[in-house]
């Protein structure tokens, strides 16, 4: 079985928190305990405060549904460094 799956955000918060939401019966069907989840990016990098709010909201949004399925999200570690 796999043990983790990876989910990019595209910036669009409410389509990054469904393709997230549409596949939780799959991931715990599965018994894939863990996703990785890549917060969205630009061009040039660097997030501003407001990009950054917006990311830590659709994250929180992520949590909340997995906790359910016993699915941990757990952030990659870099955001806007395309």
């Amino acid at each position: 079985f796999p043990v983790s799956f990876y989910f990019w955000c595209r910036g669009d918060g409410d389509q990054d928190v469904r393709t997230v939401e549409t596949s939780l019966d799959f991931l715990a069907a599965n018994r894939i305990r863990s996703i990785s989840v890549q917060a969205s990016g630009k061009s040039g990098g660097g997030a501003t405060p407001a990009e950054l709010a917006a990311e830590l909201k659709t994250l929180q949004r992520i949590g909340r549904l997995c906790k359910p399925y016993g699915i941990m999200p757990c952030l990659h570690p870099h955001a806007n460094t395309r």
